[in-house]
């Protein structure tokens, strides 16, 4: 790198650095927030959406100033002074510095969306052991499914009550098992998507050749293990076991439209 490239190289990264800076004011500024809001409203979960809402739009603003930035003045004079894949590493840097911009996000999002099914939670599980009585002659009843709506037949006198659950337990059940998984799994993903642009690094550098078979096994792997910890998680909320089923549909989904489209890995696998 000489000197003007250097010089290019320093100011558009410490323009990065000046957006990170806010990334990371807008999320401190925005937590306390949250945390009022769901204390105020601790079994309703709209509010705390639509305040992330707003908040994900102000995330986008920073992402697309990134991208209008590098397109109007930064790649005209990364393009100038190109040699050595100087160009390729500043495109590079941008794409490193959005992705690093929707992990934070993301991870917020889904720390903030936890926190309020864990505050919720002890509400929850308190109104699960709450008798329920027959509307008509007030015996006792057997709940089967105590989240859900159900139809139950009095023992005594026969008559069919339409039981609801209390707010607290539908709106926990409901959302909690996903919030809790996706908070789980993030960290996965990103893992995924790290990876997924480091192959395509590799490729590019080496004239965009063919990923190897080994590479789209890694991937395939490490798609597996994002949903097998995301099946875990979401399970555990729920008081269920893992739903293999769900981990098997979404295994079949990336085979089909990933590894079967690439006729290098059928090839290898004798398909």
């Amino acid at each position: 790198m000489d000197a003007n490239q250097k010089a290019l190289w320093d100011r558009w990264q410490g323009f990065l650095a000046k957006i990170d800076e806010r990334k990371r004011e807008i999320l401190a500024e925005a937590e306390e927030g949250l945390g009022e809001l769901m204390g105020a409203y601790p079994e309703d979960p709209m509010p705390l959406g639509n305040a992330l809402s707003g908040l994900r739009f102000r995330f986008e603003e920073l992402k697309k100033r990134v991208d209008d930035t590098w397109e109007q003045q930064v790649e005209p004079k990364f393009e100038e002074a190109d040699g050595g894949g100087f160009h390729d590493a500043g495109l590079d840097s941008k794409q490193d510095f959005l992705l690093g911009v929707d992990e934070s996000w993301h991870a917020f999002e889904a720390r903030m969306n936890g926190e309020f099914y864990k505050r919720l939670r002890p509400r929850a599980e308190a109104l699960l052991g709450k008798p329920v009585e027959c509307m008509y002659c007030r015996a006792a009843l057997d709940m089967p499914v105590p989240h859900q709506s159900v139809s139950v037949t009095c023992p005594f006198c026969h008559a069919v009550n339409q039981i609801l659950p209390e707010t607290a337990v539908a709106i926990y059940f409901g959302g909690a098992p996903d919030a809790i998984a996706t908070e789980a799994a993030l960290p996965l993903r990103y893992e995924i998507e790290r990876f997924r642009i480091a192959v395509d690094r590799k490729r590019r550098a080496s004239g965009w050749a063919n990923e190897s078979v080994e590479s789209l096994d890694r991937w395939e792997a490490m798609e597996r293990a994002y949903w097998d910890k995301y099946a875990a998680a979401k399970g555990q909320a729920a008081g269920l076991p893992p739903d293999v089923e769900l981990v098997a549909s979404r295994m079949e989904f990336f085979r089909k439209y990933t590894l079967m489209t690439n006729q290098a890995w059928r090839k290898a696998k004798g398909i």
